[in-house]
């Protein structure tokens, strides 16, 4: 039977294709995660620490720079994202308790009372404590999906610290205006962002910084499908890392190289590096890492054929980002299932996953993962039978994809019509979305995909045709 004659193959590679990954981009010094078991001991721990900090001393200015970055760097891990703090553990009293509080109240996820304090603090800050601290009530804003605040306060930021000459401010802030960027699916503004802060932190000397900046970019790179820039990203990242010693840091980038080598097909070098990755994790008890790379080697097994075992995977992570609260590893989840739901033939538990994963996109404001489900979607409906819908998924994700600049996807999404308009027996249309996919996989390289779609274009001018279901 010819590629365009089994339905079963094209769903196969598409299942490959459309995918829900954690890339993880960092910021700064670094994006990091933990578990909800982890946040829980956390706020403990930190809430003991500022007890026994705090309270034996009536002046919480005698608390030391290491102690507050200390602090900074487990309140990063407990929400996920780094918290900027450059200029704040030396601040007087009047700027540096309202901060402290502030920074308590992330810890304990209590975003509004971490605002107001930090926006108490600003009134006496300094004007470089004045953008770490825009800077953190943006990241308040970030972690709960209010992208347009975070926006807000981060832009203002960037405003100070550019009139200040604040160099390590702005690049700090460009990274994480670029991750408000990479998040809105406009892919050219999140790279302008992170290429002048990788610029900025090399003039600095700041190498952790500049490490942050590299894999933020190897992201944006893997997201459109170049990935020979990204694999070249992500290793000069994770040689500065293993440089540094830092293993949280090193998993992260370990974790996103294996996801260049899955989509480049290297399944036995992409689970190396996730199973190197995991084990860092494990080792340093940061749950949200674990879920995320579960997630990955779920897709991995996935395109193994390996249903049952990718299933557990997803399972476990959704149920560690659940409980963590974490909306956009819930949806990555939710697709991914909707994927395994759709190779066993489960199209109504399929569709009810991808359509949960595509709610959940829209309430953060997700595009890229916004475009993926409604991929996921039409696959399940094409599958159905129902190509009227399918298609009017795919030609939005299509134009969404364009928008944001994933070439990758959007080479897929046109082989994904092409073979619609096939199915329908329009053969010409067919043929002009699959040469527009092909000459897109042969200019970013994808050359095993470029191969997949020059059979499927074989077949049809050979006259094959795809059965009905």
């Amino acid at each position: 039977m010819g590629i365009l004659g089994s339905a079963i193959c094209s769903i196969r590679w598409l299942l490959n294709a459309i995918v829900r990954v954690s890339w993880k981009p960092r910021s700064a010094r670094e994006q990091k995660t933990a578990s909800s078991k982890d946040i829980g001991l956390l706020i403990g721990a930190v809430g003991f620490l500022l007890s026994v900090l705090f309270g034996c001393n009536p002046k919480m200015t005698e608390l030391s720079p290491d102690d507050i970055d200390e602090i900074a760097d487990s309140v990063s891990q407990g929400i996920g994202q780094d918290v900027y703090v450059d200029g704040l553990p030396t601040a007087p009293p009047e700027v540096f308790d309202p901060f402290a509080r502030g920074l308590k109240s992330m810890a304990q996820h209590e975003w509004e009372e971490a605002i107001n304090a930090f926006r108490n603090s600003t009134r006496e800050a300094a004007v470089s404590q004045f953008v770490a601290l825009c800077n953190l009530i943006g990241m308040c804003y970030f972690t709960t999906g209010k992208l347009d605040s975070a926006t807000q306060s981060f832009e203002e930021a960037l405003q100070s610290a550019r009139l200040s000459e604040d160099t390590l401010g702005e690049a700090a802030t460009l990274v994480s205006i670029g991750l408000v960027h990479r998040i809105r699916g406009d892919l050219a503004r999140a790279e302008e962002c992170y290429q002048i802060a990788l610029k900025e932190f090399k003039e600095i000397g700041d190498r952790s910084s500049e490490a942050s900046a590299l894999t933020n970019l190897g992201v944006v790179y893997g997201t459109r499908g170049d990935l020979k820039r990204a694999e070249e990203h992500l290793q000069a990242a994770l040689l500065i890392r293993r440089e540094m010693g830092n293993k949280y840091r090193e998993s992260i980038a370990l974790g996103n190289l294996g996801l260049v080598y899955q989509s480049r097909g290297d399944l036995a070098m992409a689970e190396e590096y996730h199973l190197a990755s995991l084990e860092i994790l494990k080792e340093i008890r940061n749950e949200e890492g674990v879920a995320n790379q579960l997630g990955n080697l779920g897709l991995l097994y996935q395109k193994r054929g390996e249903m049952d075992t990718a299933e557990a995977c997803h399972q476990a992570a959704l149920s560690i980002h659940r409980e963590i609260g974490n909306r956009e590893g819930e949806a990555n989840q939710l697709g991914n299932l909707g994927l395994v739901c759709q190779t066993r033939g489960d199209l109504v538990a399929a569709q009810e996953y991808h359509r949960a994963a595509l709610m959940l996109d829209r309430e953060i404001g997700d595009a890229n993962n916004e475009a993926k489900s409604l991929c996921n979607l039409a696959l399940v409906l094409q599958t159905g039978g129902d190509l009227d819908k399918a298609e009017e998924c795919y030609t939005a994700a299509l134009e969404m994809f364009r928008k944001i600049g994933d070439r990758n996807s959007e080479a897929r999404t046109l082989s994904a019509l092409g073979y619609v308009q096939a199915r329908r027996g329009n053969t010409q249309d067919g043929l002009e979305f699959l040469q527009q996919a092909l000459l897109i996989f042969k200019e970013i390289g994808a050359v095993r995909d470029a191969q997949f779609v020059e059979k499927m274009i074989g077949e049809i001018q050979s006259g094959s045709t795809p059965p009905e279901e």
